[in-house]
């Protein structure tokens, strides 16, 4: 995980009354990690049952709390919300001066509340800009965050959906429809791209499954391959090739060995779903009196763990 870096920008709205010191108190962060999907944050304590988890759509908490004691804001950010970074830390300032009334000079009080808050905004901000760069504890605490970014694991997916098969270019082989499902396990996540395997199997049917039971074709496939990702965005572009068995079923069995490549694009909707299409051309070369290539496109919901 990248430097976490916790820029605070800390409001007071007074709503004391004459007897409590009591105020809003504002935290207030912002995104340093595109990929960061959730937030905990903790008072005072960093207890294991303490935290309080929010998505990465959340920047800010507003918590009243006695603004004469000093308050410590404890935030941690992760990926997979397993794994969490070492926390970043700031403490808020002491202020005595709410509750205070002055009949005599009512407008005055205010305004010299009001600028007291807007100093210690100031103030508070230039502290957690400077903070992480000037105290050893906050390099550390990035450090370890960016070790635990470079060691997790990749994502995996499970993909379910439907296609289209024809052969290429015999326009008198099968055209078929039917469902599928792979499994992607990236192994290996280097810097620009994910390294893994990837497995399909899939079975189509042709037309004639509605109209001519008899004279039905059905075509499966399988075949493991070796898979290279590259993430773009919230999305990723994927390209795998390697060796394929094609089968033809119920009217006739027949079988066919070569190679696949596939190449696909995927659309991470949220942290466990996304979305995406592929492409696949399979080149049979064995038997050699069956030589033949086919063509498919799919499109898929895919299950990220």
């Amino acid at each position: 995980m990248r430097k976490l870096v916790l820029c605070l920008a800390l409001a007071l709205i007074c709503t004391a009354s004459l007897f409590a010191v009591l105020a809003n108190v504002t935290w207030t962060w912002y995104e340093n990690d595109p990929d960061v999907m959730f937030y905990r944050y903790q008072v005072d304590s960093q207890d294991d049952g303490g935290w309080t988890v929010v998505d990465s759509s959340v920047n800010e908490v507003t918590l009243l709390l006695d603004v004469s004691q000093v308050h410590s804001l404890y935030l941690q950010q992760s990926y997979d919300g397993e794994l969490w970074s070492p926390s970043s830390v700031v403490e808020s300032e002491i202020f005595t001066d709410f509750g205070k009334n002055n009949d005599e000079e009512p407008a005055i009080e205010e305004t010299v509340t009001e600028e007291t808050v807007a100093e210690e905004v100031v103030s508070q901000e230039a502290i957690s800009e400077e903070e992480p760069v000037q105290t050893e504890s906050a390099q550390s605490s990035a450090a370890e965050a960016s070790e635990k970014a470079e060691s997790r694991s990749p994502f995996r997916s499970l993909d379910y959906g439907i296609g289209y098969l024809n052969t290429i270019p015999d326009s008198a082989g099968p055209k078929t429809a039917g469902a599928f499902v792979a499994l992607s396990m990236p192994f290996i996540d280097t810097t620009v791209i994910k390294v893994g395997f990837k497995a399909n199997l899939a079975v189509f049917a042709s037309k004639e499954l509605f109209t001519h039971l008899s004279d039905v074709t059905i075509v499966s496939y399988a075949n493991i391959l070796a898979l290279g990702v590259l993430p773009i965005g919230n999305g990723e572009l994927y390209l795998a090739l390697g060796p394929d068995a094609g089968f033809d079923l119920f009217n006739g069995y027949s079988y066919r060995v070569g190679l696949s490549m596939e190449l696909g694009v995927r659309y991470h909707r949220s942290e466990k779903t996304a979305f995406g299409i592929a492409v696949a051309d399979h080149q049979y070369l064995f038997p050699y009196e069956r030589i033949e290539n086919r063509f498919d496109v799919r499109v898929f919901m895919s299950t990220v763990f």
